[in-house]
């Protein structure tokens, strides 16, 4: 392998679970030059909400005649195989969604080596976006990358572009890169039920990281740990906390939930906080809306 060729990859959901991927999205990058392009709609089975369908326009009658993700992992196993996988996203989205789908799904996860782009960035251009404005879309308006946001293969393919002019600047590979970045370690354990059973411990074990930094977050509803806790613990991770949604916020954290009755719920039952966060959504803000079992999955994955 060349010390330049990796893989990039995107995926979009169908709600806000992890593992509803509806599109995967993959650009090959061999010697630094964009070589390949891999693109599938997936019928994930389960209910599209609104607030996703908003930001992809991808919905269910698109996909209804679209293969289920196990129709396609070998080939996406063989594509990514023996190459790090670069992804770019919030909380490290694409990763986790693309583990919780192959472990709903039975399937092998991919045997590859992570490498979170915005992770690359920040550290190239400091300055510049170590504390802010490193979002994709950012990041093509500042480098002149024409995409159509939120649609799989376009931000693989814009990921890839902003991922090869930080090489380029910084004089360091993607093999030196995946050495200096290792990722964070993966679940492989089922998250809590209820948000009430979160261990406090967990909180403790999540301080001394910066897994948060650039993060913007709010949260809202009955946490499992006092409201003055998560945000200490939010800030000591990078994280910054506000008391409302902003033009800023990049994280939601909705207290009192699980991820399945998160995606059931209805306009009355959901905080103001949370029907701004998806008004945002819908004209284009990038937020994840997590849960709070979700949120300390983020900080403190289980071994």
């Amino acid at each position: 392998m060349m010390e330049n060729d990796f893989n990039c990859i995107d995926v979009e959901t169908a709600n806000s679970s992890w593992s509803s991927i509806c599109q995967i999205g993959l650009v090959v990058v061999r010697s630094g030059q964009f070589a390949e392009a891999w693109q599938r709609l997936v019928n994930p089975k389960v209910d599209f909400l609104g607030r996703n369908v908003a930001i992809h326009h991808i919905t269910a009658d698109r996909v209804r005649e679209s293969p289920e993700l196990p129709d396609i992992w070998d080939a996406l196993r063989e594509l990514t195989k023996d190459r790090p996988l670069v992804y770019h996203s919030h909380a490290w989205f694409d990763r986790h969604a693309l583990n919780q789908a192959a472990k709903k799904h039975g399937l092998p996860r991919l045997d590859v080596e992570w490498v979170d782009s915005s992770r690359i960035v920040r550290q190239t251009w400091p300055d510049r976006y170590g504390q802010r404005g490193f979002g994709l879309a950012d990041l093509s308006r500042d480098f002149k990358i024409e995409f159509q946001h939120h649609d799989a293969l376009e931000d693989a393919r814009a990921t890839a572009s902003i991922t090869l002019e930080a090489l380029k600047d910084s004089g360091t590979s993607i093999r030196e890169w995946v050495q200096e970045l290792p990722s964070p370690p993966v679940r492989t354990r089922t998250r809590p039920e209820r948000t009430s059973t979160v261990p406090r411990e967990n909180v403790k074990k999540s301080r001394a990281n910066d897994q948060l930094v650039g993060q913007r977050i709010v949260f809202t509803g009955r946490l499992a740990v006092s409201r003055h806790e998560a945000r200490r613990t939010a800030e000591e991770a990078g994280g910054e906390v506000h008391a409302s949604v902003q033009a800023a916020t990049t994280i939601l954290v909705v207290g009192g939930h699980t991820e399945a009755n998160l995606n059931q719920m209805k306009g009355p039952s959901k905080s103001s906080k949370q029907l701004q966060a998806e008004r945002r959504i819908a004209a284009g803000q990038q937020i994840e809306i997590l849960t709070e079992g979700e949120f300390w999955d983020l900080l403190c994955p289980n071994p």
